[in-house]
């Protein structure tokens, strides 16, 4: 099936148009193109991005549907891509970006924009995960990096934190927020926050807010507190 997915989207690329099997399966559709220009680096050239976002429905089960992503990167004037990706989600996705934000940021702080491709998106629409393709100062190329995907992230400039959230459930009440050093290229998690639901000493399940911090090396808890819920939502 793998195989299959590749010829078809190589026939897609061809042809410019949606294209299936004989079987009607896999199913490729447009969605868009996106054309952005960035300055990755000040010492770099201008760069233009393509990022064609495609519809591929795998079945005729609802849910088995997801986004595949073409990315080509050009140097500003040329015609040619130096580089070309394919990157793909779990399930579909609306294929943007984080609010407030760049849509390159320099997730690593390396002094180098990088690209984040959103690849899986929850139900309830509040959890977003992203894959981030790392520009390489050795290859002059975006490398793929598995260690930065991650759910909902703000990149603190300032503080140079990757700070991500999770929306857990509760009726929105419940969330996990984490904060990463980047340490020798990896991200090191240092603080998790976390607003949840236990059942305290006295057997009555109450909001909690638990604080973790590295220390010595290990997470360790240096807060908890429960809370009544009229005291949450104020």
């Amino acid at each position: 099936m793998r195989l299959l997915l590749i010829f078809t989207m190589l026939v897609y690329f061809s042809s410019g148009s949606s294209t299936q099997t004989s079987s009607g399966y896999p199913k490729i559709e447009l969605n868009r193109v996106d054309t952005f220009h960035v300055q990755v680096n000040a010492k770099l050239p201008l760069y233009k991005v393509i990022i064609t976002i495609l519809n591929v429905t795998r079945s005729s089960e609802m849910y088995d549907k997801f986004n595949l992503y073409r990315v080509s990167v050009f140097k500003e004037g040329e015609s040619h891509a130096f580089q070309q990706f394919v990157d793909s989600s779990d399930g579909l996705v609306e294929g943007g970006f984080f609010e407030d934000q760049d849509r390159f940021v320099d997730v690593n702080f390396d002094g180098y924009k990088d690209i984040p491709l959103e690849v899986a998106e929850s139900f309830s629409g509040y959890n977003h995960s992203y894959d981030f393709w790392l520009y390489d100062t050795s290859i002059g190329k975006f490398k793929f990096n598995e260690d930065f995907t991650c759910m909902n992230p703000y990149i603190n400039k300032d503080e140079q934190l990757i700070e991500t959230v999770s929306h857990d459930g509760c009726g929105g009440q419940c969330s996990t927020i984490e904060k990463y050093k980047v340490f020798r290229g990896v991200p090191l998690l240092i603080e998790r926050e976390k607003y949840d639901v236990e059942t305290d000493s006295t057997g009555i399940e109450r909001y909690v807010h638990t604080i973790e911090q590295r220390i010595n090396g290990e997470l360790q808890t240096v807060s908890k507190e429960y809370q009544n819920e009229e005291d949450k939502n104020h």
